[in-house]
């Protein structure tokens, strides 16, 4: 369509308007940005044909487990979340290029409110390629549901944490106050025990976490600069 309408304009300008050496290079550069999409969906339909090959024994799997997908209360079953662990391990994207993980990615959210978004934000995109293809980071995140003492252990520390929020605006905030103030106030003992839970978290799990919010990090960073 594109060249129709190349060809289209240079039919119609004036005699000279539209010289054969810019033609040649509109054209050429109509054929290498349609080689790109093609070869994008090439390595689009790798990925699926390589994913589909290992679908019917992750589901044999997930069967032999007594589930039939992986859900919230499947990823209960420990067994099945080794068996998560070794899919990403296994993961297609690892052994793909940056600009192969990041084409995918636009293709499979193209026309959708996610490639707006990503579009929009080039670092954030950058950041979920680079998560994809590192072998430890959503691999080692999803280890942490493999210690569940110790997210009951954390759940009990949120719990406290939340009721210490709401006894020290009960004790230490005046009910004469404007609420202006009560407001600010509020969302100041919010975010200070909020962060003394995030903290807490990521101490207790930092062997899993770490990997994937050293990324983070590093393209938060990027993207202050």
């Amino acid at each position: 369509m594109r060249f129709l309408l190349i060809l289209f304009i240079c039919l119609t300008s004036l005699p000279g308007l539209c010289q054969e050496d810019d033609v040649d290079a509109i054209v050429n550069e109509v054929e290498s940005e349609r080689g790109k999409q093609v070869q994008t969906a090439v390595n689009i339909d790798k990925i699926n044909k390589e994913a589909m090959k290992r679908v019917p024994n992750i589901s044999e799997k997930l069967k032999k487990l007594g589930h039939e997908s992986f859900t919230a209360a499947s990823m209960m079953d420990e067994r099945v979340i080794q068996l998560a662990k070794d899919m990403l391990k296994d993961s297609p994207f690892t052994k793909m290029s940056e600009s192969k993980v990041k084409n995918f990615i636009l293709e499979r959210s193209r026309g959708s409110l996610l490639e707006h978004f990503l579009l929009e934000r080039p670092k954030v995109l950058n950041c979920i390629v680079e998560l994809l293809r590192d072998e430890k980071a959503l691999n080692s995140a999803i280890g942490l549901l493999l210690r569940k003492t110790d997210l009951k252990i954390y759940a009990g520390i949120w719990l406290g944490l939340m009721i210490l929020s709401w006894l020290f605006k009960q004790i230490f905030f005046n009910k004469k106050w404007s609420r202006s103030k009560v407001f600010m106030l509020g969302m100041i003992v919010n975010l200070t025990f909020t962060s003394i839970s995030l903290t807490t978290f990521y101490n207790m799990f930092h062997d899993e976490l770490s990997p994937g919010v050293s990324i983070i990090i590093k393209h938060w960073r990027k993207r202050n600069l």
